[in-house]
This record gives structure tokens, sequence and C-alpha cells, in this order.
């Protein structure tokens, strides 16, 4: 009786601790990407945080898997996504309330680096 008492707490840490770590999971966000250029057009795109993965449909669109997230405690994240042939997709960012903002380097198979800056907001859900 006593280690089936010791399993259920250590399950309940351990699914607390989950959800501790992962703050975004389950969130979506609506965000405008703009190229750090003075003549830089915004696009749209939509990031999801699920299961401790994030994905972007601007780069899911291209092929880029979603990836791991991690999380720090001052609040910020970053995630690298990849595809091969295509490169990296590095994001990296802080959320507060309902508002999101950051950068995300594209990273090409060459090795040039172009960046992007983000901001947004949590997309409501009914």
């Amino acid at each position: 009786m006593r280690s089936l008492f010791l399993l259920a707490l250590a399950a309940g840490a351990f699914a607390y601790y989950n959800q501790a770590s992962r703050p975004l999971d389950g969130s979506a966000w609506d965000v405008r990407v703009k190229a750090d250029s003075f003549l830089a057009f915004g696009h749209s795109d939509t990031l999801l945080f699920n299961e401790g993965r994030l994905t972007s449909a601007g780069c899911a669109a291209k092929g880029f898997a979603p990836a791991d997230y991690t999380t720090a405690e001052d609040g910020s994240w970053q995630a690298s996504l990849a595809q091969a042939g295509q490169g990296m997709s590095q994001w990296q960012g802080t959320s507060h309330g309902d508002r999101i903002e950051g950068t995300m380097l594209q990273i090409s198979p060459s090795g040039r680096v172009k960046r992007y800056t983000f901001k947004g907001r949590r997309k409501l859900t009914r």
C-alpha cells in the first residue's frame, strides 16, 4: 500500500513538473513577422505550443517539422526548427499575459543568416 502511495505521489510530481516547465503548452499565437530592414514588409504567422513542441504555421508550410522548445525562469523560450535542404529557423521570445514578441533567425544551408522580429497576441479559443 505504501509503495502504491509513493508511486502515485511520484506520478503527480512528474505531471506537475512537466506542466510547470511548459507554461505555453496548449496556446496559439497570431504574430506579425518582419525582416530587420528598413523597407521590409511583414507577414502573418501562427505559433502553436503543444506538448513541449513549437510549430510555426509558416515554417510547417515549407516542410519544417515541429521542434522541442525550452523555457527559462524569466519567461523566455526558444526553439530551433529544421528541415533538410532548407536550413534552420531559430525562434526565441517572451510572453507576457496575452502578448508575445521575439526574434527569429532564418539560417540557410550555406550559413547565411537573416534576422526577423515578431510581435503578436494570444489567439482566442472557443
